[in-house]
């Protein structure tokens, strides 16, 4: 509950916990739209289960190299930087034109979500660290709050789209905007040397 009360009336602890919740509302938007790529390429579940399991390997390719450009430009701007260019690639598997573009833009898609889950996670622990709070459970639940609105509010407004890329954008656009807002708060966190926090 405490951790609970700090995201929710400190904007610190809150901007870093919403990275959560968009990186699951652009995943839970473009889920519901995976039957749309079925019919659209006309796959079949084996193929649709290989183009998401280019996803997969996007995920683990990119973790090794994750601490080095944390370091490089430091973590929160990372993060920021890793959500908006998710939010952008996310439209890519909805534009593609055919199959291979399609598992192309799986892989990048993945890339990206796991550079950013992984600079999420160590943001929110360098904060816990440096503030001596804790809420890394807490912004957790906010990414299952991502996933209601992706999924949950998105299957009523996919009602109002005829076209399921502009769906994507808009959702993108409010974690472009959103991130952009926040991002101040924790932009310039970096994760300090061993022999700095001495």
């Amino acid at each position: 509950m405490k951790s609970l009360q700090l995201i929710l009336f400190n904007v610190i602890y809150f901007a870093p916990s919403w990275v959560f919740s968009s990186v699951n509302i652009l995943i839970g938007t473009w889920i519901i739209y995976i039957p749309h790529i079925k019919i659209k390429f006309e796959l079949n579940d084996s193929q649709i289960g290989v183009a998401l399991f280019f996803t997969a390997c996007g995920f683990l390719v990119s973790i090794p190299f994750v601490p080095y450009v944390n370091k490089k430009i430091g973590t929160g701007c990372s993060t920021k930087t890793g959500v908006i260019i998710l939010a952008l690639l996310f439209n890519l598997p909805l534009m593609a034109s055919n199959y291979y573009v399609l598992c192309g833009s799986l892989f990048l898609t993945g890339v990206f979500s796991g550079f950013t889950s992984t600079s999420m996670n160590t943001l929110v622990s360098l904060i816990e660290k440096r503030d001596q709070q804790n809420f890394m459970s807490a912004a957790h639940g906010f990414f299952s709050l991502g996933g209601f609105i992706g999924a949950g509010i998105g299957s009523v407004l996919m009602a109002q789209f005829s076209n399921p890329s502009h769906h994507m954008m808009l959702m993108s656009s409010l974690v472009i905007i959103s991130t952009l807002v926040v991002s101040k708060n924790y932009n310039n966190i970096v994760e300090l040397e061993p022999e700095d926090q001495n």
